[in-house]
């Protein structure tokens, strides 16, 4: 008689990634060496992590099978270019084995912030100021107020972030289609691109009360690239009356100083973005000089 020895393993091993994260399937980075790291295990006798063909981490012990013995961390760079797609092999010492293909997508460039209103700039109008962000990969704007946030917006695509192990197919799953299905997963993987590449928001400023306020606008990119920007402008006073006053005066009205400033002043309105009862509220008036 002789002694046999069966390995049965079923399972595929198990991966799990701290970083990097992907965003509906693509690889988005503003940095050429990506960190990959997490942790590996698998339920038998070990396993074997593959990317671009380069192993990250390998164990194999046929004397001490099991997640609690063979859990590992691992940590490594990767090099990246515009374009590539990054090939993650997984397998385990019975050839489970999870397979995926990653597209990515090197971003340097911070999106493009626009603000109506220049630094040191005066509104005295009540108007909106309008405020934008554009990028091929925009994620996101957010505009504050003197600190406080006032609109948050971002990209349909931001709600797609995952963790790399979901984009992982197991290749029994592939063999269970037909060949061309199965070729088309494993040589495109899922490339997704943003589809809003602007942002826009308005601010009000008839409220803002007279004085200097600081407009502040965040954007940022799916690669993490961010643009930050701030502009102070004053809320000033609009007066609104002709150039010249014709007064017709009277002999006995001549000598009647209030009532002839007040003929004078009545010309004249003294509003806030547009409201004289918000001036007059704010403790301003028009006086003539003495």
């Amino acid at each position: 008689d002789q002694g046999v020895q069966i390995f049965f393993d079923v399972p595929a091993p198990s991966l799990q990634l701290d970083e990097p994260t992907l965003t509906g399937g693509t690889l988005y980075t503003a940095a050429q060496e990506v960190t990959v790291a997490g942790t590996a295990s698998d339920d038998g006798w070990g396993y074997t992590l593959r990317l671009n063909d380069d192993v990250v981490i390998e164990r194999f012990d046929l004397s001490s099978p099991g997640e609690a013995s063979n859990s590992r961390e691992f940590s490594t760079q990767v090099t990246v270019a515009d374009g590539d797609t990054l090939l993650v092999e997984f397998y385990d010492a019975n050839g489970n084995v999870l397979l995926g293909l990653i597209p990515v997508v090197l971003d340097t460039v911070a999106p493009v912030v626009d603000m109506d209103v220049t630094e040191g700039g005066m509104i005295a109008d009540g108007r909106e100021l309008a405020v934008s962000a554009e990028d091929d990969n925009l994620a996101s704007l957010t505009v504050a107020m003197d600190g406080t946030i006032i609109s948050e917006q971002s990209t349909s695509l931001t709600s797609e972030e995952h963790a790399v192990e979901d984009a992982l197919v197991d290749l029994r799953d592939l063999e269970a289609v037909e060949s061309t299905e199965a070729a088309q997963v494993q040589t495109v993987g899922t490339f997704s691109q943003a589809e809003e590449s602007r942002l826009e928001a308005t601010v009000p400023t008839a409220d803002l009360a007279p004085g200097n306020h600081e407009l502040s606008v965040i954007a940022t990119d799916l690669a993490g690239n961010i643009t930050a920007e701030s502009r102070e402008f004053t809320v000033g006073l609009e007066l609104d009356g002709p150039d010249e006053v014709a007064l017709d005066i009277y002999r006995e009205t001549l000598g009647d100083q209030e009532a002839l400033t007040a003929d004078v002043l009545d010309a004249f309105t003294l509003t806030i973005g547009g409201d004289e009862e918000a001036a007059a509220e704010a403790g301003f008036e028009v006086s003539l000089a003495p």
